[in-house]
């Protein structure tokens, strides 16, 4: 898994590359909480990218999801692959984790 990093305006785009799985999951939970801490509160994830995620890394997105609500920030997430939205929709996180289309619709949403 790579993650590389992009800041517009006061968001903060986190592009998840490969595989976020039980061995990989960790580092991608180190950085978010890394960033909340320090202030950033709007994350923009785009899964353009993204292979494969397992349960632990759906883990990882929700409980940044909620510690950004405890900090009245926002997550979104973007460009998911079919396999990948797939399994969001399986598991119901669309309801709860806005998803969009492109990085200029979450950018937009995000404000």
């Amino acid at each position: 898994m790579e993650i590389t990093e992009e800041k517009i305006g006061a968001v903060l785009i986190l592009s998840v590359l490969g595989r976020v799985e039980m061995l990989t999951s960790p580092q991608l939970k180190e950085k978010i909480v890394h960033h909340i801490n320090e202030g950033k509160h709007k994350l923009l994830f785009d899964l353009s990218k993204l292979d494969y995620i397992s349960s632990p890394g759906l883990g990882v997105l929700l409980y940044a999801a909620k510690l950004l609500e405890d900090k009245k920030g926002a997550m979104h997430l973007c460009a998911l692959k079919p396999h990948i939205f797939e399994v969001f929709k399986i598991c119901g996180f669309e309801k709860v984790l806005p998803i969009f289309q492109n990085r200029e619709e979450a950018l937009e949403a995000l404000g």
